[in-house]
Formats: structure tokens, sequence, C-alpha cells
């Protein structure tokens, strides 16, 4: 087995294969601007993670389970002068999860309930927590 076929073997077993479709282009860039083999190694590390990084994410997107794209940046606050922005976006820097406490939105039909809450669930899950929306 050859150096490069063993190099593809351990990075097919540590699953980075964003790292191992980033190789030629970074050994070429290695080679070309006569970097060091630190260098390449953090060059190639960091696309490692990015792509563990960007694949948590979408899985945790995945099964939080979402039915609509919302976010609180998408949110019509003109459209629902009884929900406060400012309380909101102050629910949105997550310290009841921190607390491991509970939020509950209440009105009626139509004023943005889930709308809010799969917003907040999304900007949780952005945050790195594994999300479950449920419309009861």
């Amino acid at each position: 087995m050859s150096s490069k076929d063993r190099l593809e073997e351990l990075i097919r077993l540590l699953k980075i294969s964003e790292a191992l479709e980033a190789l030629p282009s970074l050994l070429r860039e290695a080679r070309n601007h006569e970097k060091s083999f630190t260098a390449l190694l953090i060059k190639f590390l960091e696309t490692a993670l990015e792509g563990r990084e960007s694949r948590a994410l979408a899985n945790r997107l995945r099964r939080a389970g979402f039915t609509e794209d919302w976010t609180l940046e998408t949110f019509s606050y003109e459209k629902q002068p009884g929900v406060d922005r400012a309380q909101i976006l102050e629910i949105a820097e997550l310290e009841f999860a921190r607390e491991a406490t509970n939020i509950c939105l209440i009105g009626g039909v139509g004023v943005g309930k889930t709308g809010l809450a799969m917003s907040l669930g999304r900007q949780a899950v952005l945050a790195g927590y594994n999300v479950l929306f449920v419309k009861l």
C-alpha cells in the first residue's frame, strides 16, 4: 500500500471526507508556496473540522423537525404588535437553555407563537443545542 493510499484510508476511517476532497489542492498549494508541513497539517485539520461542524449543524437542523425556515430576522414584528422584540431577543440569548429552564409562548391563534418557537429553536441549534420542535 502506498503512502497516499494509506493516507486516504486513514482519512476515510476518521470520517473527515471534506479533508480528503481538499487534500490534492492543499498539497499543491504547499508545494507551490513552499509551506511547512505544520502549516499544511493545520489547514488540513481546519478543513476537516469545518466539515465536521457543518455536518453536525445540518444533522441538528434535520433532527429538530422544523416545518418552516423561520428565523428571528425574518419574523414580522410589525404585523404582531403584541410581541415585544426586545424580550424575544433577550430570550434568544438562550440563558433559559443554559439554566435548563423552560419558556412558554402563550397567545391567541395567528399571533406568531409557532414562528417564534421555530426561530428560537433554530437559534438554539445554531448555538450547538439539540432541539426537537413539536407543535401541540
